[in-house]
């Protein structure tokens, strides 16, 4: 607790480290400072979460317009209005009418507006178009006023990613883009009528089929001790071999998503729309708990070997997949050279050998966690297939072992921690 007072905040000498201040005299009031930077919050609960409004920073806002400030925000909350809610409602609504009152808005300027007042609230992906639109078509296009970007703009970025043999990228960065200019028409910003990306289109690519050999898939597992790879892309994209599971749904499990030998990813990590997928209930084989191990300090089962606290990044194992590819060497198999293997293949090679032992399509579809679009799995069925996709990958596993050459699943290499 401090005593606020002009001479007192004046002469607050910056800090290395942030430092938070609570005034003695008005709960909440707060003066934060970073550095040079001297911030004023009011921090306040509502239904027991905590809120941080940020009042504006000193010299600025002076003390007593931070103590005017403050006892408003204080009025609206005793009155049970949420005041960081209502600040940031009236930025918006301030910047909405900005942006539509402007003749000459930007590419760059929209893409921020879309960011900020569709995507981030409304999409649980935001992070991607963020990174799409910050890469693809801020450098080409950023620049232009949008009543000038037409189709002839659009395309040459789209023909440039299937050129590159990128078809999949050019169809979520030609979606994205859609989207962001019919959100501008939909906002009535800058008066647009016509969407640039409008009858644009990406031609479908060959479906991928790509199943590892017997062969292939013994080079892998046993070479991943052969080169230099962390950890936990080790036992990734061994776990990823023994459950079939999607890489980006596995990559960031929890400790606390595994109960005995199941682990359930939570619905928001499924792949699909939100509200039409359930949470998936995947299988631990007792080879799969053996890779699993035991709790390693962070709460996620795969972590970043670069950032403390943080799961494996999304591009790292498929990276470093096609890193060491090229210089997985067996002596059983010299002549044998592994090559145009990506993550996803893992999952059709499982789902191909699955086949191949006589496990049902329909059971192998519950592995997979694809969804069922029948009127009765929608409406009626609740049942988790938890007993069926358990027996498809122990009788799974018992031929990985045979590939293997493992008798037992004591036979596994113990991998360091």
């Amino acid at each position: 607790m401090a005593k606020f007072t002009d001479t007192w905040v004046k002469n607050l000498k910056p800090s290395k480290k942030r430092v938070e201040y609570r005034s003695d005299g008005n709960t909440g009031f707060t003066l934060v400072t970073r550095g040079p930077t001297k911030t004023w919050h009011y921090i306040f609960t509502v239904l027991k979460k905590k809120h941080i409004m940020t009042l504006g920073t000193y010299p600025s806002m002076s003390l007593a317009d931070a103590k005017s400030a403050y006892a408003e925000a204080a009025s609206l909350k005793k009155s049970g209005i949420n005041p960081a809610e209502k600040a940031q409602s009236e930025k918006l609504t301030r910047r909405q009418a900005t942006l539509t009152s402007r003749e000459e808005v930007t590419t760059s300027e929209l893409v921020d507006e879309y960011l900020e007042n569709y995507a981030k609230k409304k999409k649980r992906s935001w992070k991607e178009d963020e990174r799409v639109l910050r890469r693809h078509i801020e450098p080409a296009i950023g620049k232009l006023k949008i009543k000038t970007v037409t189709r002839r703009h659009i395309k040459p970025i789209i023909k440039a990613l299937q050129n590159a043999e990128k078809d999949s990228m050019a169809r979520i960065v030609l979606a994205i883009t859609r989207k962001m200019f019919a959100y501008a028409i939909e906002e009535d910003i800058d008066d647009i009528e016509i969407n640039p990306c409008m009858n644009i289109k990406v031609e479908a690519s060959k479906s991928r089929e790509r199943s590892l050999s017997a062969t292939e898939i013994k080079m892998l597992w046993y070479g991943l001790d052969k080169v230099k790879i962390c950890d936990s892309i080790k036992r990734l994209i061994r776990l990823n071999f023994l459950t079939a599971s999607r890489h980006g749904e596995l990559r960031g499990l929890r400790w606390n998503e595994i109960h005995g030998d199941y682990a359930t990813i939570p619905a928001e990590r499924m792949k699909g729309m939100n509200g039409k997928v359930k949470p998936h209930n995947i299988p631990l084989t007792k080879l799969a708990l053996e890779i699993i191990g035991k709790p390693n300090g962070c709460e996620y089962v795969f972590p970043s070997p670069k950032k403390t606290g943080k799961p494996l990044g999304k591009e790292s194992t498929g990276h470093a997949l096609k890193r060491i590819l090229p210089i997985i060497k067996s002596e059983e198999f010299p002549n044998v050279i592994l090559s145009n293997i990506r993550l996803h293949d893992i999952r059709s090679t499982v789902n191909d050998w699955m086949a191949q032992i006589g496990i049902r399509m329909y059971d192998r579809d519950r592995v997979l966690a694809h969804i069922d679009g029948s009127v009765n799995a929608k409406n009626y069925t609740v049942y988790e297939f938890d007993k069926e996709k358990r027996a498809a990958l122990e009788k799974w596993e018992r031929k990985l072992k045979e590939i293997l050459g493992m008798e037992s699943a004591s036979n596994i290499i113990t991998l360091a921690r």
